[in-house]
């Protein structure tokens, strides 16, 4: 397992990348799929040079904080909405 935090995260995401591979080409088809050391071996781990892995982790980890920022504003305009049409156009009992 890598020190580097970049190259943890560098690892996260590629097999994250490597995921749906893994699930649906590999994993069997029980409740809880599970893959084996046999599959997990020969698997090949593209390793650039440090400062490509350090850079792409970066980047993806920037880009995941963009994501998340989005998210919560998606949600916090969906809730906002709600909450002025509940405020205008609810009928009193």
């Amino acid at each position: 397992m890598p020190n580097d935090p970049y190259d943890v995260d560098y690892l996260e995401y590629t097999l994250r990348f490597t995921r749906p591979y893994l699930e649906f080409e590999v994993a069997t088809q029980t409740a809880q799929k599970n893959i084996n050391l046999e599959v997990l071996r020969p698997l090949t781990i593209p390793w650039p040079v440090k400062e490509d892995r350090d850079a792409i982790a970066k980047e993806l980890t920037a880009a995941e904080v963009v994501i998340r920022t989005i998210e919560a504003r998606k949600a916090a305009t969906k809730k906002l909405t709600q909450e002025m049409l509940r405020a205008n156009f609810e009928v009193p009992a």
